[in-house]
């Protein structure tokens, strides 16, 4: 109970090994779905290996767990979404297959993307965003 933002860091919680991320839509929780929540999510847990889980399909949203560090994949549809997200720190993503991770037809998807950036931030930080996603180790080379 809480707010998560808060909780999460709280010393009394255990590293979690699946974090199943189910915050509504980023229409009624904006805050919960920048990449500033993901990064201190990341910052959290990042030596250790979790997996986060979340309906979200969203080129911004999965722009924002890279930039944030985690590794991404495309994760199982479940009702209408055709595709969901998961998210791998780097010690979990040393587990699963490589070839399961977004590639470099996602990057060139989030090159022309209309919508690529969250919604914290702003155009004057867009270039040193972009880095981090054209710099993450997923990319590197394509």
């Amino acid at each position: 109970q809480g707010d998560f933002q808060e909780e999460f860091r709280s010393d009394e919680i255990a590293l979690p090994d699946i974090i199943f991320f189910d915050m509504f839509s980023s229409k009624t929780n904006q805050e919960e779905w920048t990449y500033r929540a993901f990064h201190k999510l990341f910052v959290h847990c990042q030596d250790h290996p979790a997996a986060l889980y979340t309906y979200s399909s969203s080129t911004a949203v999965r722009a924002a767990l890279l930039a944030a560090g985690f590794f991404v994949a495309p994760g199982q549809s479940t009702g209408a979404k055709a595709e969901t997200t998961i998210a791998y720190t780097p010690a979990r993503a040393a587990q699963v297959d490589p070839k399961s991770l977004l590639g470099p037809t996602w990057l060139k998807r989030w090159q022309r993307s209309t919508a690529k950036y969250p919604s914290d931030i702003e155009p004057s930080a867009e270039e040193e965003f972009g880095k981090r996603i054209l710099g993450h180790p997923l990319f590197r080379g394509s």
